[in-house]
């Protein structure tokens, strides 16, 4: 459970858990005098579309709707076009695998004293980067009873961080946990990370 803005997301991967986290959550709001708009209130859904993510009992999704605008968006024609995208494309930096490299020229038309340009260089650098939104990547809910790996890289480009749960056919599978570590855009790791088993 978390509670984010005025919501209050619940779940569990057990039925009888969730009824028992669901009734100690109610009870601690009535205790605490807190009310609830019974018409806002969705139980017992099997995924739930939250803050620009689907999420379900695998994990956490990108919205499709929002990847297909973003694939679909136009080349940028200024600075302020390109921030747009960069931005939007940013709100799913932790799906997209190696995205500070990807996006590197059109990252350099925003350095201060850089004039606008639209080379073959920025051309395949966008189109790059709306290819990344075509990853299935799913962060997937944490689990105490897992180990985790945390990989870190670091590039000319960029530095990044990877907390990933090792699952029980010694997978790893991603977890979102990390902010970015620097003012560079985060990478996943690569040929350069270190994993650190605990």
């Amino acid at each position: 459970m978390v509670v984010l803005l005025d919501d209050i997301p619940i779940g569990d991967r057990d039925e009888s858990e969730l009824r028992d986290l669901e009734y100690r959550v109610l009870t601690k709001l009535r205790e605490k005098e807190l009310k609830l708009n019974l018409q806002k209130c969705v139980f017992h859904q099997r995924a739930v579309r939250y803050l620009g993510h689907v999420i379900d009992q695998e994990g956490l999704h990108m919205m499709e709707d929002r990847v297909i605008a973003l694939r679909e968006a136009p080349a940028p024609t200024d600075r302020t076009s390109l921030k747009t995208f960069l931005g939007k494309l940013g709100y799913y930096e932790r799906f997209l695998s190696h995205r500070a490299e990807v996006c590197a020229p059109l990252y350099d038309l925003l350095r201060k004293g850089v004039d606008w340009r639209w080379t073959n260089v920025e051309r395949r650098a966008f189109e790059a980067a709306k290819n990344l939104l075509c990853s299935n990547t799913v962060m997937t809910h944490y689990d105490p009873k897992l180990p985790l790996i945390l990989a870190v890289d670091i590039s000319p480009i960029g530095t990044g961080s990877c907390l990933s749960h090792v699952m029980p056919d010694r997978t790893d599978a991603p977890w979102p946990s990390l902010p970015p570590v620097s003012p560079f855009q985060p990478t996943p790791p690569g040929e350069t990370c270190r994993r650190l088993r605990p």
